[in-house]
């Protein structure tokens, strides 16, 4: 049976797939235990996303990229600063605007930030979710949200303060 161009190089690339899935499996056979499980999660997930040949257009480059990019740690984003003693619970966010007054939330024991009344406050576990909620808008808020207990230090800072501190093992 003779294939049009277009069958032909539609064969072509799925070999070359093929080739690149069995890559991509010894690829995954070699990382280290811990990941191995969230990896072959991952190509399960690619493989039932690529259902058509145009749909795998992921390189080996790409895969190998995604599979050693580290996951953010569970829970709070706050929360290494707490465990630091950089926060402490009840510490004071704050919002800046030009016109007063700031915008305020607070942070619990476990990281999160709190915005509203007490006993009636919601809790975030990301600066941008709080900062989407007090002010309608999410983005820079690492550098928005301000401590005044930390002379006026924003988010950004401490998390700055927290990996030079762990870089120099202190």
């Amino acid at each position: 049976m003779d294939l049009t161009p277009e069958q032909d190089r539609l064969v072509k690339e799925c070999k070359k797939q093929a080739a690149d899935i069995a890559e991509h499996r010894r690829l995954i056979s070699v990382l280290s235990a811990e990941r191995r499980n969230s990896a072959r999660q991952l190509f399960d997930l690619i493989g039932d996303l690529a259902g058509t040949a145009q749909a795998l257009e992921i390189t080996r480059q790409t895969l190998a990229g995604i599979l050693k990019l580290p996951r953010r740690p569970a829970g709070p984003a706050l929360r290494p600063l707490v465990e630091a003693g950089l926060l402490e619970p009840g510490n004071l966010l704050c919002i800046l605007r030009r016109e007063p007054p700031p915008l305020e939330a607070s942070v619990d024991e476990t990281g999160r930030i709190l915005v509203g009344e007490i006993g009636e406050a919601e809790p975030f576990d990301t600066p941008s979710a709080a900062a989407k909620k007090l002010s309608g808008r999410a983005n820079a808020a690492w550098t928005r949200f301000r401590v005044p207990s930390q002379r006026w230090a924003t988010l950004a800072d401490l998390r700055d303060i927290l990996k030079s501190q762990e870089a120099s093992g202190s």
